[in-house]
């Protein structure tokens, strides 16, 4: 999925991989770690849940978990979890030219309303293709989204 963030869509950037350090609203370390980070064109983040064989029946509710948890990032948030991304893959960038580089992807201005609002589509999507062994969901950034109803991930 990193070395081929395509697979995501065409105009997803990956933000950061395998992301835990989360805080609930009171500061609490909270558990579970992101696979997949990624924020497409439209400036809409996009979480992405990987699970190796046959999933639970409940992982959507893992990623609806971290898709509510991203909901509370900001730009800065964000360029702190891609530098780091960059760093544990050996490029050293500082918070500054990480910032760009969002800011560069979204296509038109930047909004930061828009890591609260759900995408104008809908953002989900089985990944890769059933009988890969590598199976996963992607949850766009709307806390709400249930699982497609084509049948379990």
């Amino acid at each position: 999925m990193i070395a081929h963030p395509q697979v995501l869509g065409e105009s997803v950037l990956v933000v950061t991989a395998e992301y835990d350090r989360w805080a609930d609203t009171d500061g609490v370390p909270a558990r579970g770690r992101l696979d997949v980070l990624g924020l497409d064109a439209t400036g809409h983040l996009v979480v992405v849940e990987l699970k190796r064989g046959t999933a639970d029946r409940n992982v959507h509710l893992q990623a609806i978990t971290y898709a509510a948890l991203v909901s509370r990032f900001d730009l800065g948030t964000l360029a702190q979890a891609h530098r780091d991304f960059l760093s544990r893959r050996g490029q050293d960038l500082d918070i500054a030219a990480c910032t760009q580089r969002l800011l560069d992807h979204v296509d038109g201005e930047w909004s930061p309303e828009l890591l609260q609002r759900p995408p104008p589509s809908d953002h989900r999507r089985r990944l890769p293709q059933a009988g890969h062994p590598l199976r996963g969901l992607a949850v766009g950034d709307e806390p709400r989204h249930r699982p497609h109803p084509g049948g379990p991930v």
